[in-house]
């Protein structure tokens, strides 16, 4: 039994070092630089990263990545962000489901913690591995020795597996239109997502505390979508007058756009993306409501 014990100590003890030793290392080599003119970082998660094609836009760098909860893009800003100070605005996709309760599980459930821990351990302090420790024990010990050799992958691969423009081609708008007939309208639920709440409160503290301009970015979605979640505008209004009050929100979601340019009811494909990049070269980032009378009533 004493050397079983003995084992297991030698064991954690070997991990942890090699943990450390990894992260230090990966941060070290992780070139964090990106050119001086791209002054805006784009974060969030799929609904950015397809819509916004920063090859059109000169000062802007998309780091944006599917499947992403603010926790990440919090740890994300804050690592980029101190590596380049001529970063004077963030852009962060919110949509109208981004802080439903649900999208809890995008920070301690099994699949994310499984696919996204690896990546971003070297980008983690103690308190960032704690929350997650504490909200999903379990897991987060299952996956954490995988981190070890993504570590060092990260370091080669740089911001290839931390997110960019997507340019989607596929072409799921009348399948996804066809899901879409047996589904009610989305029900109005005035509970938040905990685990967005705090995430997204603490980019738009840590914009706040060192100037930085922070958007709160609604892309363009296909009216059949926008009208599914139709019912969760008034929430969506109020989290960000109520809790981001010096945040600008910018809500292109009904921009019309011809049905060519979707690649589902949710995402622009690349004839999309080029379209409302042009767009947003065009319009810059205004505070920007398009036909919704809800944002008067909150």
């Amino acid at each position: 039994m004493l050397n079983i014990t003995r084992f297991i100590i030698t064991l954690t003890s070997c991990i942890i070092v090699l943990l450390i030793a990894t992260s230090l290392i990966s941060k070290n080599l992780f070139d964090f630089s990106i050119p001086k003119q791209k002054n805006i970082l784009v974060l969030g998660n799929s609904h950015p990263e397809c819509a916004i094609n920063d090859s059109i836009l000169p000062n802007v760098f998309n780091l944006a990545q599917s499947g992403t909860g603010y926790f990440y893009d919090y740890v994300k800003a804050r690592e980029v962000i101190a590596e380049n100070s001529q970063i004077d605005t963030v852009i962060i996709g919110y949509t109208y489901g981004d802080m439903a309760k649900e999208m809890d599980s995008w920070f301690d459930g099994k699949e994310k913690i499984k696919f996204k821990l690896r990546n971003y351990f070297f980008l983690f302090n103690f308190n960032d591995y704690l929350a997650l420790l504490k909200a999903n024990p379990l897991d987060v010990l299952s996956q954490t020795p995988q981190a070890i050799g993504y570590n060092l992958y990260m370091s080669y691969k740089g911001y290839t597996y931390l997110g960019g423009f997507n340019y989607l081609k596929r072409n799921k708008l009348e399948e996804a239109k066809r899901r879409l007939e047996n589904q009610q309208i989305l029900e109005s639920n005035s509970e938040v997502s905990k685990y967005q709440s705090i995430y997204l409160q603490k980019i738009y503290t840590y914009c706040n505390k060192n100037n930085i301009v922070l958007i709160l970015l609604n892309t363009p979605i296909h009216p059949l979508g926008e009208e599914y979640r139709k019912n969760l505008k008034t929430n969506y209004y109020k989290f960000a007058s109520q809790k981001l009050p010096k945040a600008i929100l910018v809500n292109d979601s009904n921009l019309k756009l011809p049905e060519s340019f979707y690649a589902d009811l949710n995402h622009l494909n690349f004839k999309g993306a080029h379209e409302y990049s042009e767009f947003l070269k065009q319009n810059k980032f205004k505070q920007r409501i398009v036909n919704d009378t809800l944002a008067s009533q909150n």
